[in-house]
């Protein structure tokens, strides 16, 4: 009987997985969270975030191309856009990564209890979790059995595949990682957020 090599490819039903070679990233939400989050990153009392951070929610810096258009948007958010130089922090790529890799989720989580939780705004604690978690994934983070909660402490650069991260790293020149976010949030009611948003954004992106 021959004996097969320790780094022999596993072929199961169409993946492919180096044995000895499982992710050794935490996993810090699940998989429902994730997907849940997409939704109400589209659909949230809010409106949908894509309007300011674009469709791909890596911000924006100006750009003809950034969709959808600032014109399309209503007067109060290009209004807004326009009044922090054209641009919007992103929320998914390498920035983002480098941005918050040294920190925690418990960062990242207080950062979202500043912005988006009462009285600033009305985000309840799991859609502000769902949308971190939808973050997070988006970034190249895995899913796993724990739901992401209020006491989950994880360092998010480890989070991510060290390919992210190098990616993440080769950007540092033009990112500080110390400041905290600071993000425009679109809406369907600006009158309603308006004095949450106009404070978002009175700060420069981190």
């Amino acid at each position: 009987m021959h004996r097969l090599p320790v780094a022999l490819a596993v072929v199961f039903a169409g993946v492919t997985t180096l044995v000895g070679l499982a992710p050794d990233r935490p996993a810090v939400f699940t998989v429902e969270q994730a997907a849940t989050g997409r939704i109400e990153l589209q659909k949230s009392s809010f409106g949908d975030c894509s309007d300011c951070h674009t469709r791909t929610l890596a911000g924006r810096n100006g750009d003809a191309n950034e969709l959808p258009a600032v014109s399309s948007l209503s007067d109060s958010y290009q209004q807004l856009i326009k009044g922090n130089g054209g641009k919007v922090p992103d929320l998914v790529g390498p920035k983002f990564r480098m941005r918050w890799a040294a920190r925690t989720t418990k960062d990242l989580i207080a950062e979202f209890q500043l912005r988006f939780a009462p009285p600033a705004a009305h985000l309840s604690e799991d859609t502000r979790l769902n949308m971190i978690a939808s973050i997070l994934q988006a970034n190249g983070a895995l899913p796993g059995t724990q739901p992401l909660t209020t006491a989950t402490d994880a360092v998010i650069g480890g989070l991510f595949p060290a390919q992210a991260r190098f990616s993440a790293a080769s950007t540092r020149g033009g990112v500080n990682g110390n400041r905290s976010m600071r993000t425009p949030v679109a809406s369907k009611n600006a009158l309603a957020i308006a004095p949450a948003a106009a404070a978002i954004t009175s700060s420069p992106a981190p």
